[in-house]
């Protein structure tokens, strides 16, 4: 949508245009599905996020696959485990998401309902990725 408006901005006025650019990046990209990605981490092991705040109703997406951990030797690369921590306090959080899962592939979303600043703690030697997507508006 931003090239689409940039695009017909330009061929009217150059000022326009840059205005135009500033507002929609300003606004967080101008109604973009990119506008409600909160968090997007991809790790080969153990990580611990960086805060984010939620601001009312997420997803969290998470998924993994320990085919090239097996394939570099690690024989006994098998599940993920995913801690969802307050950021505010170190605690669990209250909607607790604490994911325990075993096999060499898999993945789900979860549909949370509080708001908040969170961090994960993931634990696994096999290729992850986590993401939030704020679902509030």
């Amino acid at each position: 949508m931003i090239k689409r408006l940039f695009k017909s901005a330009t061929c009217a006025r150059p000022g326009v245009a840059l205005a135009l650019l500033s507002v929609c990046l300003g606004a967080g990209g101008c109604g973009t599905s990119v506008d409600r990605q909160v968090l997007d981490v991809s790790s080969e092991a153990n990580v611990t996020t960086s805060p984010f705040r939620v601001p009312g109703k997420w997803d969290l997406k998470y998924s993994w696959d320990c085919g090239a951990a097996i394939a570099q030797g690690h024989r006994d690369a098998d599940g993920f485990q995913l801690d969802l921590i307050n950021a505010d306090d170190d605690s669990n959080a209250a909607e607790n998401p604490k994911i325990r899962r075993s096999g060499r592939t898999g993945g789900a979303t979860l549909h949370l309902k509080r708001p908040g600043q969170y961090y994960f703690v993931i634990q696994s030697p096999c290729h992850s990725r986590i993401q939030v997507e704020d679902t509030s508006a």
